[in-house]
C-alpha cells in the first residue's frame, strides 16, 4: 500500500503536509463516527416516538369507541406502507384477537414476557428490534398497553432509516475521496509558504559557503521560530564577515610589522657579506641584526602567549594575589620612565584587594596599559591609576591625558597587531592591548576603552572578585 509520505516530496514541506492530513482525516474520520451514529440515535428515537404515538392514538380510540373501531384503524394505519408495518391486537391474556398483513414480516413470534410484564411495567410500553429473512430491514417493535384488556404490538421496517444512514456513509466516502487531494495540495501549499524563510536561509547559507560574505537573509513578517533562525544567520554572517575582516586586516599588520625587520636582517647580512674590511662595522651590523631577530622573537612569543590566555591556559597556575600590592610595584617601576618625560603617575588605591589568577600574566597586563599610558601621554601630562570595586566586581582604571581614541576604533585597538598609526613609525608590535584583553578575559573579566572630550583615554579593566 502506497503511503501518503512516500507520494510528497522528502523536504519539511512534505513531511508537514504528510502529518497535517493524516491527522485531519484522524479528526474527520472521529467527526463521522460522533455525527454517525448521533444521527442513527436520533432516527430510531424520532421512530421510537412515532411508534408510541401510535399506542396511545390507538388506546384513545379504544377508550372512546369499540374494539372494532380499534381493527378498523389498524387497517387504514397499514394501507400504502407497502408492507413497511405490521399490527398485532391481543386480548388479555392469550387471544389473539387481530393482526394486520405479515407477508414481510413472516417468522416473528411475540415476546411473552414482555407481553405479560405490560401490566406492571410504569411505562406501559417496551421496545425491541428484529431481523426477518424476507426483509432487507429490520423491525423496530414497540409492545403497549392498550387497556387492561388488551394489549398491542407495532412493528415498523427500519428501510427508511437505514436508507438515510447508507447515504450518509456514502457522502462522507465521496467526501473523504474528494478532499484527500484538494486538502493535500492546500496543506502542501501552506506548508510551503510557512517554511519560505528556512529555504531563504539554504540559499543564504549556500551563498555565504561560497565566498558572498556579504550575504543576509533580512526575512520579514516570518513566523516566530523562522524568524528568529533568519535573524540568528544574519548575526552569525555578520560576526564571520566581521572575523574575516579581522583576519584579514591582522595579515595586512603582520605582513608590515615582519617585512620591515626582515629586510633589515637581510641588508645587515648582505652589507656584511659585501664589506671587505669587517672588523668593528661587522661587529656592530651583527648587533643589529640580533637585535632585529630578539624583535621578531618577541612578537612570536607574545602572539603564543595571547593564543594561551584565550585558550584558557592560564588557570592551570592560579593564585591567590594582592592586586593592590601588585598595582603600586608596577607604578613604581614606571615612576623613573614618568619623571624623564615630567609625567605624573596619580594612584588611588584601595586597601589589599585579592584576586585568584596567573600571577605573571596580571603583571604583564598591568605593566602593559601603564606602559601604553605613559607612552602616549605627552610631557607634563598626568596618569591615573584608579581601584573602584563593589560586591562582585573589581574594577581597575588607568587614564592618561593626551590624544583621543577615536569610538570607531575602541574595539579594533584590541586585535592583534593593530595600531591606530598606519605607518609603523611608532615603536611596538599592536600586541600589547591584545595581550592584555586575553588575560582579562582568562580570568572572567574584561577591558573596556572609554576616552573623554576633556582630552582623557581611560581603560577600564573589570575581574570579578
Amino acid at each position: 500500500m502506497v503511503s501518503l509520505k512516500s507520494i510528497l516530496p522528502n523536504s519539511l514541506a512534505g513531511q508537514l503536509t504528510a502529518h497535517y492530513v493524516v491527522a485531519f482525516y484522524v479528526l474527520l474520520g472521529m467527526a463521522f463516527v460522533i455525527l454517525y451514529w448521533t444521527i442513527g440515535t436520533v432516527l430510531q428515537s424520532r421512530l421510537d416516538d412515532d411508534l408510541a404515538e401510535d399506542i396511545a392514538e390507538f388506546s384513545g380510540i379504544l377508550a372512546e369507541s369499540d374494539v372494532e373501531a380499534v381493527i378498523q384503524e389498524m387497517d387504514k394505519e397499514t394501507i400504502g406502507e407497502e408492507d413497511g408495518a405490521f399490527i398485532y391486537l391481543f386480548k388479555v391474556p392469550d387471544e389473539q384477537v387481530y393482526v394486520t398483513s405479515m407477508d414481510h414480516w413472516q417468522g416473528f413470534i411475540p415476546d411473552s414476557e414482555k407481553i405479560e410484564s405490560l401490566s406492571s411495567s410504569s411505562e406501559g410500553t417496551s421496545y425491541e428490534s428484529h431481523e426477518f429473512e424476507l426483509s432487507d430491514a429490520e423491525a423496530r417493535v414497540i409492545y403497549g398497553e392498550l387497556s387492561n384488556d388488551y394489549h398491542m404490538i407495532l412493528g415498523e421496517s427500519t428501510e427508511e432509516s437505514d436508507d438515510i444512514m447508507e447515504l450518509l456513509a456514502i457522502a462522507f466516502l465521496s467526501v473523504f475521496l474528494l478532499t484527500l487531494p484538494i486538502a493535500s495540495l492546500l496543506v502542501y501549499g501552506l506548508s510551503r509558504r510557512a517554511v519560505a524563510g528556512i529555504h531563504e536561509v539554504q540559499d543564504a547559507a549556500r551563498d555565504l559557503k561560497n565566498g558572498e560574505l556579504s550575504r543576509r537573509v533580512n526575512a520579514l513578517n516570518q513566523v516566530e521560530e523562522v524568524q528568529t533562525l533568519a535573524d540568528t544567520f544574519d548575526s552569525m554572517a555578520e560576526r564571520i564577515q566581521q572575523l574575516i575582516s579581522d583576519i584579514r586586516e591582522m595579515t595586512d599588520n603582520i605582513s608590515h610589522d615582519l617585512r620591515t625587520p626582515l629586510s633589515r636582517i637581510r641588508l645587515l647580512a648582505e652589507s656584511i657579506s659585501t664589506d671587505p674590511e669587517g672588523g668593528e662595522n661587522v661587529h656592530q651590523k651583527s648587533v643589529q641584526a640580533l637585535s632585529e631577530c630578539d624583535r621578531l622573537m618577541a612578537m612570536i612569543n607574545i602572539s603564543l602567549d595571547v593564543s594561551e590566555n584565550e585558550a584558557g591556559v592560564v588557570h592551570n597556575h592560579s593564585v591567590k594575589m594582592d592586586l593592590t600590592e601588585l598595582c603600586e610595584d608596577a607604578c613604581d617601576l614606571f615612576d623613573a620612565v614618568a619623571e624623564e618625560k615630567r609625567i605624573k603617575i596619580k594612584r588611588i588605591l584601595l586597601p589589599q584587594v585579592h584576586v585568584d589568577g596567573q600571577l605573571s600574566s596580571i603583571q604583564r597586563m598591568v605593566a602593559n596599559l601603564l606602559d601604553n599610558a605613559v607612552k602616549y601621554t605627552p610631557t607634563g601630562g598626568i596618569v591615573t591609576v584608579e581601584m573602584t570595586q563593589d560586591e562582585s566586581l573589581i574594577e581597575l582604571h588607568i587614564t592618561n591625558s593626551g590624544c583621543v581614541i577615536e569610538e570607531k576604533y575602541y574595539e579594533t585597538i584590541f586585535n592583534r597587531f593593530f595600531r591606530i598609526d598606519p605607518s609603523r613609525s611608532s615603536d611596538g608590535c599592536g600586541l600589547g592591548l591584545s595581550y592584555s584583553r586575553a588575560v582579562a578575559r582568562a580570568h572572567g573579566g574584561d577591558i573596556r576603552v572609554l576616552s573623554h572630550q576633556e582630552g582623557f583615554n581611560t581603560f577600564i579593566v573589570s575581574i570579578p572578585r
